[in-house]
């Protein structure tokens, strides 16, 4: 977690653990006061089999969540 003056970021790590491809919504990442959401990618990969796909590593992913500082 960052915390600014005026606003606050979250960085969230995500895996897939099942055995599907999953697509992320932006929108069930929303908080109060939330201003940005952003990754890294919106479609992750199933859980790798591999060790190739585990050194890919497409069945993770970053989301960066900006919000309005509760401060004011």
């Amino acid at each position: 977690i960052f915390m600014g003056p005026d606003y606050w970021g979250y960085v969230i790590n995500v895996e897939n653990l099942l055995d599907t491809t999953q697509r992320l919504n932006p929108a069930s990442f929303r908080l109060d006061g939330t201003r940005a959401v952003g990754a890294s990618r919106w479609e992750i990969a199933a859980r790798p089999q591999t060790a190739e796909q585990t050194i890919a590593d497409e069945h993770k992913t970053k989301i960066y969540i900006i919000t309005k500082s509760l401060r004011r």
